[in-house]
């Protein structure tokens, strides 16, 4: 009526969707409404050659691009766009761009993205947003922007994680909006995460989501904003032109920088347990302590103790697979063994059976009966990765006159 317009006897029931993947707006038939809403970079024809040397220089800053060691990191990040530009499919991995304050994050995602995919298809969010129990921000978007994230800012990390993950991978997730009933909707959104933290986000070391670029240190020198806003069109043809491989878009590219986030969400436990259960004797040979120096000092406690257990326990394993080939592809490690292990390099173990066992269950090493010798023990058979080089440091350590060496 306050548009001067007759109401009918009832109103009818129209369904209202979000398809990205169609140009459809209405149709009237159907009594359906789509409410994607391309932006006009979208409606372009593709151009292949096109340059944009400004926005270039922009991504390359955004991803701490080092030179052509890098190539292959831009050309997945340019991919992982074009993917999400041409609306063929959502990837199922997201970004972070890390590095410190003024590192163009934010600008590339007001000056490029936003433009390019339409204003009402991205949004921004904060760590508050990703906590709160109302997701709504999440519907009918193509990408997500979430700025300043921080993993010592989550009050609840494990949760937070859990749902991004879900947001990131799933095609339909669970919407809570506020004075409404929690639905599935569909899920087209794409996240990058920007921080100006060296530990923006936890990366499990079997993680198949988070992309990572370089840390990237150095302040990006304000670009000019008509330079950049001029190149839009060139940047659009170039993505609409781009060859998508979604495969790609879904596969997570392990670089040092990612590396070094996974590491860092790594326990000491989890370290251990990972080189137990990896077979890996060089990171626990490594780690051992300075004998020369364990055998001069007059101080005796708990930790020289297991210092000298450690390695004991080192020499032995060293002593069987240098004597025996076959034994160095399904070493049988008992739980006492793992025990001394883990009690040199983390500490505070746990000494009852159960609760030493909870403790390796929980970090997934699942001890199962086992025979060593004549006598069955609680353990895993370990295959040790064991090469030539680090055999003839072994050899020299021990000073042991040289063996067969193991392939």
């Amino acid at each position: 009526l306050s548009h001067g317009r007759t109401l009918g006897s009832f109103i009818p029931i129209w369904d209202l969707t979000f398809d990205p993947r169609s140009i459809w707006t209405v149709r009237e038939d159907e009594h359906r409404i789509n409410l994607f809403v391309a932006s006009p970079y979208m409606k372009l024809s593709s151009a292949p050659n096109t340059i944009f040397p400004n926005i270039m220089t922009l991504i390359q800053h955004l991803l701490g691009y080092r030179g052509p060691e890098d190539d292959i990191l831009l050309d997945t990040f340019l991919n992982w766009v074009a993917c999400i530009f041409q609306r063929q499919h959502k990837p199922t991995t997201a970004w972070v761009v890390h590095g410190n304050e003024g590192t163009g994050n934010g600008y590339f995602v007001k000056r490029v993205m936003t433009p390019l995919l339409g204003s009402r298809n991205v949004q921004t969010a904060l760590v508050k947003n990703l906590e709160d129990n109302f997701n709504a921000w999440l519907v009918n978007k193509l990408f997500i922007f979430v700025d300043e994230i921080d993993t010592d800012d989550f009050k609840e990390e494990g949760r937070v994680t859990s749902q991004l993950r879900n947001y990131i991978t799933e095609n339909i997730v669970p919407i809570r909006a506020m004075r409404q009933q929690m639905g599935d909707k569909p899920n087209y959104a794409s996240f990058l995460f920007s921080s100006n933290k060296k530990h923006p986000v936890h990366i499990p070391l079997q993680d198949r989501r988070y992309n990572v670029a370089n840390f990237q240190p150095v302040k990006l020198p304000r670009p000019n904003d008509e330079s950049i806003a001029s190149e839009l069109e060139a940047f659009a043809r170039y993505l609409l032109t781009y060859k998508v491989d979604i495969v790609r878009a879904d596969t997570v590219l392990q670089t040092e920088a990612r590396r070094i986030i996974q590491q860092m969400g790594v326990t000491s436990t989890q370290d251990t347990c990972n080189a137990i259960m990896e077979g890996d004797f060089e990171a626990l040979w490594q780690a051992r302590p300075d004998e020369a120096l364990l055998s001069r000092s007059p101080v005796i406690n708990q930790h020289t103790q297991n210092s000298q257990a450690y390695l004991l326990l080192l020499r032995d394993i060293a002593t069987e697979c240098l004597r025996d080939p076959i034994i160095i592809d399904e070493y049988p490690l008992t739980r006492d063994e793992m025990l001394v292990l883990l009690q040199y390099n983390v500490g505070n173990m746990p000494v009852t059976a159960n609760k030493f066992t909870a403790l390796l269950r929980h970090n997934g090493i699942i001890t199962k009966n086992i025979r060593k010798g004549d006598d069955q023990y609680k353990g895993i058979h370990v295959a040790w990765k064991i090469t030539p080089k680090l055999f003839t440091e072994v050899r020299k350590s021990m000073k042991m006159n040289p063996l067969k060496a193991v392939k």
